[in-house]
């Protein structure tokens, strides 16, 4: 019986991985925030549907960059909006910036077929809510 993975999810999955397994040689690497970052890529190449599995490995790297880059500024505003208890992590703050990178560029493919309507749409132009 064959695994019910993509293509997609497993290229992602191993990207993920490489890029965990090359930062150990760095020292004082951050494995969890990579590992939050990998899951956040992984959620969207597992949740994604109408993209080609090329699309599907560019958008899940982009969305595994902004878990890595924006890591510590997630985790700052969670601690900012949240009571003093509780202390969030770099990891969590990789994983909900990767998830939110996953709406945002699902959102942006979707309007990636007609670009002009999309613009419109973002507008709230009255031409786009009349079609």
């Amino acid at each position: 019986m064959a695994d019910p993975i993509s293509a997609g999810g497993g290229i992602v999955k191993g990207m993920a991985l490489g890029a965990i397994a090359v930062s150990s040689f760095s020292p004082g690497g951050y494995f969890d925030v990579l590992a939050g970052s990998a899951a956040g890529a992984v959620i969207y190449a597992f949740t994604t549907s109408g993209l080609s599995p090329t699309q599907r490995i560019f958008l899940s790297l982009a969305s595994f960059l902004a878990g890595v880059v924006c890591a510590d500024d997630m985790a700052a505003l969670i601690e900012w909006a949240t009571p003093e208890a509780f202390h969030p992590t770099k990891p969590l703050g990789a994983v909900i910036t990767s998830v939110i990178a996953v709406g945002a560029l699902k959102f942006i493919s979707s309007g990636a077929a007609n670009p002009i309507a999309f613009i419109k749409k973002i507008r709230g132009d009255d031409d786009a809510k009349k079609k």
